[in-house]
């Protein structure tokens, strides 16, 4: 019996994700590279830097994170010359920092190792897609049943993406991934990483600016009372 493209793609990919359970994951390519795979990562045969063999964004959602991980890309300034690599010096075709996505229905498990949002990441990111030329590069992997989300972030883009703000991107965009807004947590992070890239992003504090604002004016306000009660004591006494 012939089967057709959509079922092959279905059950290559079942084939790769049952492969965890006997082998470890530095062993296990389990994810197609939508620069490579166009006709398996669901993104209509075309080069991507999103790959979602499952559909779990619809066409349209995923189409406009593309575009803008293109622009993230041709617009950010090229990040090689920041570090001490031969091979890699910018010039003036030379593009700014890649981000690519994994999007996953579950995350697979394994015998060896367990498999997590962060381990899968830096596995893509570090052994199978590479796509950063000088360490500019960042894998997101996100796993829709778990609500799992995590970014490995090469040592280059890390310059940029320090602990603090990619911590504080996580925070504000954990309640759209909690609630199932895959595409608007995932268009978050794009954009509050092209603003680390670009030096604008401001880290959110830990603690409510405008209370502590209102309260200041409230002690304010009181210490002006007693103030002006003292004064007025001392003026008529």
């Amino acid at each position: 019996m012939k089967v057709g493209f959509p079922w092959t793609h279905v059950i290559m990919l079942v084939c790769h994700l049952v492969a965890l359970h006997s082998l470890p994951l530095t062993n296990a390519n389990l994810m197609y590279n939508p620069q490579i795979d166009v006709r398996l990562c669901g993104r209509g045969g075309r080069l991507s830097w999103i790959c979602d063999p499952f559909s779990v964004l619809s066409r349209t959602d995923a189409d406009k994170l593309d575009r803008t991980l293109e622009e993230i890309q041709s617009e950010t300034q090229c990040a090689c010359d920041a570090v001490d690599m031969v091979e890699y010096k910018c010039n003036t075709t030379s593009k700014g920092y890649t981000i690519s996505i994994a999007i996953l229905p579950y995350l697979p498990h394994s015998r060896q190792d367990p498999v997590t949002a962060e381990n899968y990441a830096d596995y893509l990111r570090r052994y199978v897609w590479r796509f950063g030329k000088c360490g500019d590069d960042v894998v997101i992997v996100l796993s829709k049943r778990e609500k799992q989300v995590y970014a490995s972030v090469g040592p280059t883009a890390a310059l940029k993406l320090k602990s603090l703000i990619v911590n504080d991107i996580y925070s504000d965009s954990r309640q759209f991934f909690d609630n199932g807004e895959f595409y608007t947590g995932l268009s978050y992070m794009l954009e509050s990483f092209r603003k680390a890239f670009e030096a604008t992003y401001e880290v959110t504090p830990d603690f409510p600016v405008w209370p502590v604002v209102q309260m200041a004016i409230g002690a304010l306000f009181v210490l002006t009372c007693f103030c002006s009660m003292y004064l007025c004591r001392k003026l008529y006494s």
